[in-house]
């Protein structure tokens, strides 16, 4: 990876976090040699005009350059970001999501790219039936994410959700599962 100019421990920490869980490496390639095979994950501060924590340009993709892009550097945010990295997708866009939350569109932020966070979608990286849904996932939007009222809730769940700053039991199995390193 290449270090961000911003908060690192945060980052390390969420490195060191998924490495632990996981069975994955990052390694610094700017003080160790990087095998060709391998990716680049660059890290890079942003300019906070999405507004949003964070967001992963590439997305995983095996054996490519991958970029983020994170405006606010919180715990959250970098276990989830990370998530993506190592082939995460939201939990909340699942094909099968409406069988345990349900959208508040009327509430969400007209913004075009924002609505697309919330479009139920099939995952590239895992069948989703192999896993039960993951409320506690670091990978899941808050209740009240891109809310126009913050009042009300955008993602309507029987617990609360977004609120986890580290992974689930879940997100770990599915890591494992798209890295192998079960």
């Amino acid at each position: 990876f290449t270090p961000v100019a911003c908060s690192h421990r945060n980052i390390d920490a969420s490195m060191f976090l998924w490495e632990q869980a996981t069975g994955v490496n990052f390694k610094n390639v700017l003080f160790e040699d990087n095998d060709d095979d391998a990716g680049v994950l660059h890290i890079v501060k942003g300019n906070g005009e999405f507004g949003v924590a964070g967001i992963s340009i590439c997305g995983y993709e095996e054996d490519k350059l991958l970029l983020v892009v994170m405006n606010k550097v919180t715990p959250e945010a970098a276990v989830h970001e990370l998530g993506h990295v190592l082939g995460l997708e939201h939990e909340h866009q699942r094909p099968d999501r409406d069988d345990y939350i349900t959208i508040n569109w009327e509430n969400l932020d007209a913004d075009a790219a924002m609505l697309l966070q919330f479009v139920a979608k099939q995952p590239r990286n895992y069948h989703y039936r192999e896993f039960p849904y993951d409320y506690f996932s670091c990978m899941h939007y808050a209740n009240k994410a891109a809310a126009r009222d913050p009042r009300m809730d955008t993602i309507v769940s029987p617990v609360p959700v977004g609120v986890y700053g580290i992974p689930s039991k879940i997100d770990i199995r599915k890591v494992r599962a798209i890295q192998g390193t079960d």
